[in-house]
């Protein structure tokens, strides 16, 4: 799923998000989903565990090893979520910067206009190449 494509996407968003709000809000936003995502996780592994603990009366290698496993795909699964947010939030950042140069603008360089709608174009199929 980590194709180049999709590597290459950030840096594309981050130099298209040339205005720097933009960025501080697309850093914002991505990691307080980030902060979600992990406290989400917590609660779930949290609950498994303790939901396996009671319907035990011993806890054994076998229940730790599925605990720990449990939490490793679950983290990993998160991972690739919060990597397809983290990207789809920085594409959304760089469509409002280009929408807000075609709105204010009065001279507009349409071919930059251009390149940057294909690089986004390019971004959003990587992106849903990994869905």
């Amino acid at each position: 799923c980590l194709d180049e494509g999709v590597l290459q996407c950030q840096s594309n968003i981050e130099r298209n998000a040339q205005d720097e709000n933009s960025q501080t809000n697309w850093k914002r936003e991505t990691g307080r989903d980030a902060v979600i995502a992990i406290v989400l996780w917590m609660l779930v592994v949290a609950g498994r565990s303790l939901t396996m603990t009671c319907l035990q009366t011993t806890l054994d290698f076998w229940s730790g090893l599925h605990i720990v496993l449990f939490s490793m795909s679950t983290g990993t699964l998160l991972s690739a979520c919060h990597l397809l947010v983290y990207l789809a939030r920085g594409m959304k950042t760089v469509a409002e910067h280009l929408v807000f140069l075609l709105c204010s603008s009065t001279a507009i360089d349409t071919a930059d206009i251009k390149d940057d709608w294909k690089i986004i174009l390019a971004c959003m199929r990587s992106t849903s190449r990994c869905m």
